[in-house]
């Protein structure tokens, strides 16, 4: 399966981007079915399939921007990228599960 590859500056908070310390992130991007970002090469940071996140990631391959890298467009086995993409879904739904019932938690208290 072909994906696109590239490099993404990140700031987590206003501080962060007002002073421009912002951290890399490689990111893969599925094309018509999600983007994953990791940390490293060893760690998923995160999985999205929302249409917004997939049109930003249509946008950072295809515009140059200072805080976007493209690498190139890869092919990977198909198994594996249907594998991330399932593991990436059962996280967010896994995520859904766990805020809706900590909801439910605090409500009780």
């Amino acid at each position: 399966m072909r994906v696109h590859r590239y490099s993404a500056q990140v700031y987590e908070g206003l501080i962060a981007l007002t002073h421009g310390r912002g951290q890399r992130q490689e990111r893969l991007y599925v094309p018509n079915c999600a983007v994953i970002g990791f940390r490293d090469k060893e760690e998923m940071d995160f999985f999205s399939d929302d249409k917004e996140s997939i049109e930003k990631a249509e946008k950072h391959i295809s515009v140059k921007s200072k805080d976007i890298e493209y690498i190139g467009e890869i092919e990977l086995p198909d198994e594996i990228v249907n594998k991330l993409l399932l593991t990436g879904k059962s996280l967010q739904k896994a995520k859904r599960d766990f805020d809706d019932s900590a909801k439910k938690l605090m409500d009780l208290i």
